[in-house]
């Protein structure tokens, strides 16, 4: 999105400013404790969701919001709350005049060198989750005074290491010499600072994964058990150049084929076929199943966001996509390229292009004490947001196998994705290890403990298990 504005931002710092091109930005950047509601002027949790009063009023008790992380990664917590109370109340100097910091001074009164009475005497965490604030008299003000956007929480390491409370000349033309309101502004919000160049452009990235904002993939279906047609096509084949012709729902040509790696790295390309709402509907053709060989195939699917029907092939909306896919493969070694291109109108998910190039080797085929195969693949693609604006995506994924015998095989496997290049920490890698055994044939039991770790917040690790049978 690219929004006009009527002049840059004084400091990206809330307790600095009072003007609203200022607070329009640290609004995206930055959370308070309590908000207003939308359309109205209720107090309402924010980073704060649930607040009690003592009954002379002085002593106001804030339960914190679980799991809520700043930017840099450092968590949201009591004593962070405190850091920020007991630094406004600690401003000197030019710090403390109404230019620099207004709404302080209009919600609080004095600061801490008692020139001026103030409104605020302490803040302590008794715990992670709390802050405790203590006034120096009953205000029925201090509630709505913390909606206030100045009264942002904001990350104290950052704070600290960007010299934030570094301000300069005089209390009618003040300096912020610090970096943190420039270029490091650091909050728990739905956005993220990317970069500033004063009287041209201000970029901010989506923070995935903040509250109220999407943190991944969700289940497709209420039920997510609720079973589906993946692939259901006609197929001719057999003809000259093992020449092939399918027709129906399949998973388009592109890269390697392998189950496990594709939800990670596949639907971070948006190409991941095996997924309900992404299923394909149209025509493949091919030459040759391996040495030289060539793919290609035309397709419609549902509009980005919409599950077509589980068994129904032909429910598709507008736009259409091709894929192709040529390479070369024998025993000892192959290597392919891959492309996946698709035009819908912007209200569909928009254009995307897709590329990728894998191989393998096997170095049994050439040494036969050394039973190890490899095989890798690169991804890279643009994609276009809601916006009309596109940004880039990018995957990798690389396995190795060792057979320690007939119908026992161990494996290794690392991939990475990153669904938007232009989002800080929203990447993310996996690496699994596991056993492949055919007990009778037939039956393969493919059996992987994995473990994820994105850029930022938890990561996790399962088991994974799939059955194959086979003739």
């Amino acid at each position: 999105m690219v929004f006009g504005t009527s002049s840059d931002p004084v400091v990206l710092d809330g307790a600095f400013v009072s003007d609203g091109e200022s607070l329009r930005v640290i609004d995206q950047l930055f959370e308070t404790l309590v908000t207003t509601a939308d359309g109205g002027t209720d107090i309402v949790p924010a980073l704060a969701k649930e607040w009690s009063a003592s009954d002379d009023g002085l002593v106001w008790t804030f339960t914190l919001q679980d799991g809520v992380t700043f930017h840099d990664g450092t968590p949201l917590n009591g004593a962070a709350v405190c850091f920020n109370f007991d630094r406004w109340y600690n401003f000197t100097g030019v710090a403390q005049s109404a230019a620099v910091s207004y709404y302080w001074s209009t919600v609080f009164g004095g600061f801490s060198d008692g020139a001026t009475p103030s409104l605020y005497e302490s803040c302590e965490a008794p715990d992670d989750a709390t802050a405790v604030i203590t006034l120096t008299a009953p205000s029925a003000a201090f509630l709505s005074g913390l909606a206030v956007s100045s009264f942002a929480i904001a990350s104290p390491d950052a704070l600290t290491k960007y010299e934030a409370d570094k301000v300069g000349g005089t209390e009618d033309a003040p300096t912020f010499d610090g970096t943190f309101g420039t270029e490091h502004p650091i909050g728990t919000g739905p956005f993220k600072f990317e970069s500033w160049t004063p009287g041209s452009h201000l970029t901010l990235v989506a923070n995935v994964g903040a509250r109220g904002r999407s943190g991944g993939v969700t289940e497709t279906f209420d039920d997510p058990s609720t079973p589906y047609l993946r692939e259901g096509y006609v197929l001719l084949h057999e003809a000259p150049g093992h020449a092939f012709v399918k027709a129906g729902r399949f998973v388009p040509p592109f890269g390697l084929r392998l189950d496990d790696h594709t939800t990670q790295t596949r639907r971070a390309m948006g190409i991941d076929a095996s997924l309900p709402e992404t299923r394909v509907t149209g025509l493949e053709a091919g030459l040759n199943p391996n040495y030289p060989y060539l793919h290609a195939a035309w397709f419609r699917r549902a509009r980005a966001g919409r599950v077509p029907g589980a068994f129904d092939p032909g429910d598709v909306d507008a736009g259409s996509g091709v894929a192709v896919d040529a390479g070369y493969r024998e025993m000892g070694w192959s290597a392919g390229g891959s492309a996946w291109l698709e035009d819908h109108p912007v209200a569909d998910g928009g254009d995307s292009r897709s590329w990728a190039v894998y191989g393998s080797f096997n170095a049994w085929r050439y040494r036969r004490a050394l039973p190890l195969s490899y095989q890798f693949e690169v991804d890279r693609g643009r994609w276009t947001r809601a916006s009309g604006l596109e940004t880039g995506r990018a995957a990798f994924y690389h396995e190795a196998d060792f057979v320690l015998g007939n119908g026992l095989n161990l494996l290794v496997a690392q991939d990475w994705a990153d669904p938007d290049t232009e989002v800080k920490d929203d990447e993310a890698f996996r690496v699994c290890a596991g056993v492949q055994v055919v007990p009778v044939p037939g039956v393969t039991l493919d059996l992987r403990a994995r473990m994820l770790s994105p850029a930022r917040g938890g990561g996790g690790s399962d088991l994974f298990v799939q059955v194959h049978f086979w003739n």
